[in-house]
């Protein structure tokens, strides 16, 4: 689903994550239309993932969801990517902590 043309819309998401101070909300149906994909289902969910992760694009939250109208956050800025990092981590540990008591 990767073509040029997909990653210079990608670029551009990027200019515009940076415009707004390195992070942006957007629906999934934005980024299900990058792919040029007809339904959000759960493969095409993991590709936007994937996508986003190989240009370089942090989300929230840590799944995208299959529903076109949820938004995410979209972030490039560093230091709210050490933020959604720690969050991301908390939320593991936290997840460990209940199943084991």
């Amino acid at each position: 689903m990767t073509s040029a043309t997909t990653t210079s819309v990608y670029a551009s998401l990027i200019a515009a994550i940076e415009a707004k101070n390195g992070v942006l909300q957007v629906d999934v149906r934005r980024l299900r239309d990058i792919l040029g994909a007809g339904r959000t289902g759960s493969t095409v969910a993991r590709t936007i993932e994937s996508e986003l992760a190989r240009v370089g694009i942090l989300h929230l939250p840590p799944t995208i969801p299959t529903s076109q109208d949820r938004r995410v956050v979209l972030c490039t800025n560093p230091m709210v990517k050490i933020v959604i990092e720690n969050l991301r981590g908390g939320d593991v540990e936290g997840r460990s902590a209940m199943l084991a008591a």
